[in-house]
C-alpha cells in the first residue's frame, strides 16, 4: 500500500474471539528502525505514561474490589475477568 490508500476489507478475530472485518488506511509510511529517544521521544513518553496509568488503575481496582459490591449475572459467573470481582468475607 502507498500512503493515502485504503485496503480492501480483511477478516480478523477480535480479542474476545468475535469474527470481524477491518479496513486499513495507510496514513504515513516510515522506515523501520529501533526506537530511540531522538526520533521516538513522544511515542516512548506516551507508552510510559499509559503503562503508569494502567498500573495505578490496577492497584485501585485491587483495593476497591475487596469492599465494593459487584453483582454478576448468572451468565457471567463462569467468565474469566482480568480482575477478581468476587467478594469473600473473612
Amino acid at each position: 500500500m502507498k500512503p493515502g490508500e485504503i485496503s480492501n476489507s480483511v477478516p480478523y478475530t477480535t480479542e474476545d474471539g468475535t469474527q470481524a472485518y477491518r479496513i486499513l488506511y495507510l496514513q504515513l509510511r516510515t522506515e523501520p528502525h529501533k526506537a530511540n529517544m531522538k526520533d521516538d521521544y513522544n511515542k516512548i513518553q506516551e507508552w510510559a505514561l499509559d503503562n503508569k496509568k494502567e498500573k495505578e488503575i490496577a492497584k485501585w481496582i485491587q483495593l476497591k474490589s475487596k469492599s465494593a459490591y459487584i453483582r454478576l449475572g448468572d451468565k457471567f459467573r463462569d467468565c474469566h475477568f482480568k480482575y477478581d470481582w468476587t467478594f469473600t468475607e473473612k
